[in-house]
Parts: structure tokens; sequence; C-alpha cells
């Protein structure tokens, strides 16, 4: 018997993680791929295209060669997806019902009200979110059917182990932003890291990784400018293996943050288990704006940002430039198992 117990997370900034740590770095690493294949599809399976995968653009149907714009992250099909996928590890299952026989339709419905249009797909096996995503789900009809259907705008994924469920959904949006996922990798960095974030609605003046305190350029890897997923890579080396990042940008007299209210976290010294800061380091270029002001206050913001950086003590080497497409993770000699499902619910 399945003990269904209902979480809600508590007030917080969209993209940031919650105390029970939802999304996890696994489930964000899912998204920001689906995400990724969404903006550019062509760019992994259409001519030209550096690796070899199971499929290609010939084989995809109606509009799923059309570029689509990312899914933003939704914490109740977020909730939903890890709920089933823990279902499927604790009980060696594998099913869009779950393990006590409840549909997937209903299962979906105990956490997510705001949308009758769901769909969802399922995996086991998969070393990643890379792999499942372009070695597993994007080759298989069904499954890239849900990934590719541009009336779905919200999703969340669920990471157990090698479990895997995405939940999506049309809805309403939680943020009005134009960030909607972005994540680091690997997930332990021993050496380089490269950081990802898509970015939807327009062209951003300036877009900037700010890791640290320190703000690195991101350059437009995948897609257009106005729907696309930027990058960088760089290093970070300090005493403390410990380093936190949030995403900055600009248009005009607008800017934003993603995540709204924290900050990420990389290293193999952190004191997070989740790996989530609350708060957000003003970057080094703000402050120095902030100290052309004059007298007391000046003053008492040059030493608030010495402070920033002394606590900061780390170097940043890098650059913001596009990579070519990244090479798959081949998981040979591993079952792989698939599942996919799209259903419609009326409310009564």
């Amino acid at each position: 018997m399945l003990l269904w117990v209902l979480s809600f997370p508590a007030v917080a900034g969209y993209g940031d993680v919650t105390v029970d740590g939802y999304p996890s770095w696994a489930e964000r690493d899912v998204h920001l791929w689906t995400n990724v294949v969404r903006v550019d599809p062509s760019a992994f399976f259409g001519p030209g295209a550096p690796d070899s995968r199971p499929c290609d653009l010939d084989d995809f149907v109606g509009d799923e060669s059309v570029p689509k714009a990312p899914l933003f992250y939704e914490y109740h099909l977020n909730d939903s997806g890890r709920f089933h996928s823990q279902d499927m590890y604790d009980n060696d299952w594998f099913n869009h019902s779950s393990s006590d026989g409840t549909s997937f339709g209903e299962r979906v419905a105990r956490f997510y009200q705001e949308s009758g249009y769901i769909g969802e797909n399922i995996a086991n096996g998969y070393a990643n979110g890379e792999s499942v995503v372009f070695d597993g789900w994007m080759c298989s009809a069904g499954h890239r059917a849900n990934i590719m259907n541009g009336d779905y705008n919200e999703m969340g994924v669920g990471v157990v182990s090698l479990y895997y469920t995405q939940n999506f959904a049309e809805g309403t949006l939680a943020t009005d932003g134009p960030i909607a996922m972005a994540n680091h990798l690997p997930e332990i960095p021993t050496g380089p890291v490269e950081i990802f974030a898509d970015f939807q609605g327009f062209e951003p003046d300036s877009f900037d990784a700010i890791v640290d305190g320190k703000p690195i350029p991101l350059s437009l890897t995948y897609g257009v400018a106005h729907q696309g997923v930027y990058s960088t890579e760089m290093t970070a080396t300090g005493e403390l293996d410990c380093h936190e990042y949030y995403f900055r940008w600009t248009k005009g007299d607008r800017r934003g943050t993603y995540p709204e209210d924290g900050s990420y976290m990389f290293g193999t010294e952190c004191y997070s288990d989740i790996m989530w800061r609350d708060g957000q380091v003003t970057p080094n270029d703000e402050q120095s704006e902030r100290l052309n002001g004059t007298g007391n206050e000046a003053e008492a913001l040059q030493f608030q940002a010495q402070d920033d950086l002394d606590e900061a003590d780390v170097d940043i080497v890098g650059c913001g430039c596009a990579t070519t497409t990244r090479t798959a993770t081949q998981n040979w000699g591993i079952f792989l198992l698939l599942g996919v499902l799209t259903g419609w619910r009326r409310r009564n």
C-alpha cells in the first residue's frame, strides 16, 4: 500500500530549491536537456549532427522538428514525478500506473490540479539526463511527441536512482521571467565546469552567470537568441572547493535574476546537502557602480564589497563561448526501459 503524502513548498522565488531539495541536480539535468532539444532539435538529429543517434529528423513527424520554447518548472509536477520514480524504485515496478493500481491521471491529479492537459514519460537504466533524453525518449515516437509538444509549457521531473519520470502540462506559469531552467555540468566538477541556462521571449542585452560574485558572460550555444540555451565553461579555484552561482540578465532598463532569491552550489566542500544557499552575492560590477556614491555611504559600500570578496576567496578563469554539440554518454550492456503516456482530464 502506498502512503500518499502531499507536500507544499514554502513561499520562495521562481527557480529556488526548496528545503527538502526540490528540484535536485539530477532533476534539473533532465529538465535542462529537455529544453536544449526543444529549442534546437536539428543540432542533434539534423544533417551534419556530429553524434551518432538511433534516429534522425526523418523519423520525426508533424511539427516535431520545429523548435519549441523551453518548458518552465512546476513544483507539483516535480513532486508527482519524484513520487512515481520513488514508487517504481521501491517496488521494482515499471508502469505509468502506481504499484497500488492508481492510474497515471489520478496520481498526477493528487499533486497537480491546475490543468487537465497532461503527459508523462518514464524510463529506467540510463546513466544521466543527457542520455535518457537523447538516446532514449527522443528516439521513441511517443516520448518524442510529449517532449516536442508545443502546447505544453511546464514540466516537473522526478529522478530516483536510475528511474526517471517526466510530467508535462499546459498550465498557468509561476513566473513572467525569461529563464525556465539552468544547471551546471558535471554535478561535482574536478576541473572545468560548464554552466547552462535557457532564455526565451526576447534577446537579452546582457546575460551572465554570477559565480562567487564574479560575472561570467554567457554565449548562445543552442537555438536562437530569443529562444535558446546559453552557456559558458570556466574553472573556479580557491582555498575552499565550494562555489555558488546564479544568473543575471538585462534588457534596456529591465533586469532580473534566476533563481530569484538564492544560489546553486557546486564543489566537494559545500556545507549544504541540497547544494543551495538562500541569498545572492552582489556582483563585483554592481558593487563598483555603488561605490560611485559619496561620503560615508561610499565608504560603507567599499567595506561591504571587500567583505564579499574576502568571503568568496576564489579565482575564476573562463570564457563565454559557444560549444559544439555534446557527445551523448553511451550506455552499452545495460537494459533500458522506456514508457510514455499522454492524458487528458476533465474537471467535474
